[in-house]
Formats: structure tokens, sequence, C-alpha cells
């Protein structure tokens, strides 16, 4: 078929449509761990339908026990698609996947084996250790859409708009500079000694990040659930 042009017509695309509309098509169930995060495309929640609790409750608490993913064919948008059947907090959840050949090979892209310096690579792992911790979804805000809202709101009291300042990065000698420069200026950051650290700024000026690092610090019990407000009045209140 190399250099054929084929032409199609709509009743050829109805042709290949699947005819599982409306199905979810479990194929096998595997651990999550064996699926690299790579292939899920987007998350959808499953509800039951009416008279389908029972089933839709049964295969949660069954998925909930074997602690497997399923594996599942679909159809969406009239193409039949790949996904993986997991369940979060008492509800299905649909995450779509890409097909093994949509994903790039990394020939190409991988460089060659180099050798490790181990100066640079103990840097390395004394800022991973220094960055480790468990993962809270709530401490990570969209920081644009913050910085957006505030302009709107300085332009709807009369204020103009500056556009902020984009300085050029200074070179780095070498990868140990920049892993050292990293670890001290995360270093700076920390809270010292007891935990209470100086404040070089007032805390409704700091990110939501650095307000979390604080606060867990301060070993604020219920932090990961707060506003940003509601951080900064309890680490105002711990700080007392």
């Amino acid at each position: 078929m190399d250099g054929d042009l084929v032409l199609l017509e709509p009743e050829d695309f109805e042709a290949a449509e699947s005819e599982g509309y409306k199905t979810i098509e479990i194929v096998a169930f595997v651990p999550q761990a064996d699926i690299d995060p790579i292939f899920f495309e987007r998350s959808f929640y499953l509800g039951p339908q009416e008279g389908g609790e029972k089933v839709y409750a049964l295969l949660v608490e069954a998925l909930e026990r074997a602690e497997l993913v399923g594996v599942v064919r679909f159809v969406f948008h009239d193409r039949e698609q790949l996904g993986a059947l997991r369940v979060r907090d008492g509800v299905l959840v649909l995450a779509r996947m890409h097909f093994a050949d949509e994903i790039r090979p990394v020939e190409g892209i991988r460089p060659e084996r180099a050798r490790v310096d181990e100066r640079e690579l103990e840097m390395a792992l004394d800022l991973i250790d220094r960055f480790t911790g468990a993962f809270e979804p709530e401490a990570y805000e969209d920081r644009y859409r913050e910085r957006l809202l505030e302009i709107v709101e300085r332009k709807r009291r009369g204020g103009k708009t500056t556009p902020a300042r984009r300085e050029e990065p200074e070179e780095t000698p070498d990868l140990l500079e920049a892993l050292r420069r990293s670890i001290e200026q995360h270093s700076r950051k920390r809270p010292s000694g007891n935990g209470r650290a100086r404040r070089s700024r007032p805390l409704d000026e700091l990110t939501r990040e650095e307000l979390d690092e604080r606060a867990r610090a301060l070993d604020i019990e219920g932090r990961s659930r707060m506003s940003k407000r509601e951080l900064v009045a309890a680490i105002e209140r711990a700080e007392r």
C-alpha cells in the first residue's frame, strides 16, 4: 500500500467501529504496579446505573480485596479504547490508556551511559533526601491561576499590571555546583532546631508549598485539608 491513496466513505468508518457500545469488557486483572504510568491518559469516575448498585458494590469490593486493576476495552467517541479499572475511595475509576504502539520508544532520547562522579551522586542523593516526604496533592496549587486572579482583582480596583521581569539564568559551571546551590537554597528554607523559623517575609506572602513546609515542621495536624488562609492562621497560633 506504499504510495497508494484509498478514499474512505462514512460507511467504511462505521464498519470499523466496535460493536461494544456502552459496554466495558474486562480482559485481564493485573497489579497496578505492573502498568507504567506513561500509559495513562485521562481518568473518569464511574457510577452505578439504577438497579446496578449491587453488582457495582461487588466489583468494588472484589477489586479492593484482590488489590488488582482490571485491564478493559471500551468504546469512547466511536473508537475502541484501552483502559484500567481501579477503585478510589469506594468508587470505580476508569483510566483511559494509550496502546503500546502509541508510546514513543526511548531510542534516540536515552543518553549513552556516562561515568557517574561519586561526589555528585552523593549530593544528588542528599538533595533527594531533603525533598523526600509523603505526597499531599492539596499542598500543590495552580500558582498561575492564583497570580492571574490577583491581577484581575488589581485591575478591578483600577490598578495597573507590571510585566514580570525575566532574568537570564546564570551559567552553572558544573552539575556539582548546581546541586550545591540547590541544597543550600533548600536548607535556608527549612526551619532550624526547634522548628520555629525566623520570618523573612509575612506569612500571607509565602507560597502554599512554603506554608505547608512550615506547618509540617510545626507538626500542625490536618494541614493538608486547610486552605491557604487557614494554614496562615494555624501557623501564627503555633508560633506564638
